[in-house]
């Protein structure tokens, strides 16, 4: 009787006719196919990010100048938009206004839902520790977003179903010149909403 028989040596989980990519290799090999200066770029992102507290107010600069750069060349991923909602949180000597409005300015530029969600997240910043002129400055820069475009129709969509709910009863009730009255006066038109109970 004959003692050959067949072996094989392959890797466990290894499928027949399937290639690895050069990544994958890389990585099975313990090389990584990027070069190291987007791990060190990675790294510096990282500790930024955790000595945020600390930042000075130059390094802040520069590192809302390095966003301003990357988006232009269009390199943002969404890790750097997210980034943007943190400034309002961090150290050095710029206002909370201007880092805020800095944020805002930068993640308008970016036409994604993350950059809607950071837009989102700076203006309940700027509401929580901004008032009166500083607020009503942050609210002017959000009105040029899509966000703040969102909000503004939003509102005028309530103030219309309110005038029309409001000129439906004074009709309905008979007082057509309270109705006429009420386009010409708009403290008259509030007096009214307020007699009817809408808001």
């Amino acid at each position: 009787m004959n003692n050959a028989y067949l072996a094989h040596h392959g890797i466990l989980g290894m499928k027949w006719g399937v290639r690895r990519s050069e990544a994958q290799l890389a990585r099975a090999s313990g090389h990584s196919s990027k070069p190291s200066d987007d791990k060190n770029e990675v790294a510096a992102r990282k500790v930024a990010v955790k000595n945020r507290r600390t930042m000075s107010d130059s390094d802040l600069k520069k590192r809302i100048e390095r966003l301003k750069l990357e988006r232009e060349f269009k390199n943002l991923t969404e890790d750097d938009i997210a980034q943007l909602s943190m400034i309002p949180l961090m150290g050095g000597q710029m206002s909370r206004k201007d880092k805020i409005k800095e944020g805002i300015f930068i993640a308008k530029e970016e036409h994604n839902d993350m950059a809607d969600k950071v837009m989102a997240m700076l203006y309940t910043l700027a509401d929580k520790f901004l008032d009166g002129a500083e607020l009503d400055e942050i609210k002017e820069a959000m009105t040029m977003t899509r966000l703040g475009q969102m909000i503004e129709k939003d509102g005028r969509e309530k103030e219309r179903i309110a005038l029309n709910t409001l000129n439906k009863k004074l009709l309905s009730s008979n007082r057509i010149e309270d109705c006429i009255k009420a386009t010409e006066d708009e403290e008259y038109q509030k007096k009214l909403m307020k007699e009817f109970g809408i808001k």
